[in-house]
């Protein structure tokens, strides 16, 4: 069984994450607060009514996306593509991902003029076996 090691830095508020499994101990801040990027141009907007802060989302890896080998969509728990994950922030959740962690997200804040802004938290979840 894989144990996953947290121990969070005083003055950065970061956590480094290190496991036998993974190639290298990660660095990232978590849970961390983020936004969804490019909701314009997905159904974000139509279903913007049925979204509120606590649901939870789903993330998809999309290593085929030809602008960002990286890209991570955001789903409702209804399989509806809100956008992506922000490019600048991914690839450690990729790299999450790829090791068989579970990456929780949940709505923080929607704004009810909506303008696109979905407001989202990520926190490490559990560590699923792969085969």
């Amino acid at each position: 069984e894989v144990e996953v090691h947290i121990a969070k830095e005083q003055k950065e508020r970061h956590f480094i994450i290190t496991d036998f499994s993974v190639s290298k101990p990660l660095s990232l801040p978590l849970p961390l607060n983020t936004y969804v990027a490019g909701t314009f141009a997905y159904q974000a907007k139509e279903v913007q009514h049925c979204l509120a802060a606590g649901d939870r989302l789903k993330l998809r890896l999309e290593p085929t996306n030809r602008h960002d080998p990286w890209a991570i969509e955001v789903y409702t728990t209804g399989d509806i593509k809100l956008g992506y994950l922000p490019h600048a922030i991914n690839k450690p959740y990729v790299e999450l991902m790829d090791e068989g962690y579970k990456v929780l997200t949940e709505i923080i804040d929607i704004e009810p003029d909506w303008d696109g802004d979905i407001e989202i938290r990520l926190s490490l979840g559990h560590h699923v076996h792969k085969d």
